[in-house]
Order: C-alpha cells, then structure tokens, then sequence
C-alpha cells in the first residue's frame, strides 16, 4: 500500500515546513461519518518524491508515481501523538511530495477516511495560531 501526498507552500516569509503524522487515539473519530483504523505495530516508509509540476491524479498509478528523490525516514505509528518525520526549507510558491509505504517486514495497516471539514489535530482559540 502506498499513499502520495502533494503539497505547495504558499506563506509568505514562513520558509520552513515540518511534515507530521498526527494519529487520534484509539475510537476518536475526527468528524461524523470518517473512520480511523490502524495496527499499532505499524511501521511506515517516507519518500520525498521528485516533483516539478501538480501530479494529475486522473492519470496517477503505480507505475506513473512520481521518481523517489531520497528515503526521509522509517516510522512506527505512535497513536494519539503526533510524530515529526522530517523538517526543510519551503520557499514560498514551492512545490513538494512525499510517498508513505508499509515499511519492508512490516505486517502495517492504516486506514483512514475523512474530509477538509475538520482537521485532526490541536485545537487553538481563534486569537492564537495553529501549531500543526
């Protein structure tokens, strides 16, 4: 199993990323109607993958992923923690993208639904801002 993420910083001045799992506890549910499954023993596999351009994902498969640039990390899922992979430098308007796989020899299982309707993560009040 492997799952693309794509992302383009956009902010101004900020200039530096940090790519985070953030897994609910056990039974949390994020929002009405998503799931969240996953095997604690779970080890996971990250890849920054060499992207010059937004991937179609009509056309996106196995064989036409994105070329792997580099190994950033091999993780094991910490329920209800947020676990830090890796962190760069992202100027701004900056394009990038990363694979996670089932780390070799890893009996993993992930299974995740939701939307943009409600993020996973730290609440803040509205005067403070996020830390994701």
């Amino acid at each position: 199993m492997h799952t693309i993420v794509q992302f383009r910083a956009i902010d101004f001045g900020m200039e530096s990323c940090t790519l985070a799992f953030d897994f609910p506890a056990a039974g949390d549910q994020p929002e009405p109607g998503a799931t969240f499954d996953i095997r604690p023993s779970s080890r996971f596999d990250v890849f920054r993958l060499d992207i010059e351009k937004k991937i179609d994902t009509d056309k996106l498969s196995f064989s036409t992923r994105p070329p792997v640039l580099s190994k950033v990390a091999t993780i094991e899922a910490h329920i209800h923690g947020m676990t830090v992979i890796t962190e760069f430098p992202c100027p701004s308007m900056s394009l990038y993208g990363f694979e996670i796989a089932c780390a070799k020899g890893s009996d993993c299982f992930l299974d995740v639904w939701t939307s943009q309707n409600k993020t996973y993560g730290e609440q803040h009040p509205p005067d403070q801002t996020p830390c994701f």
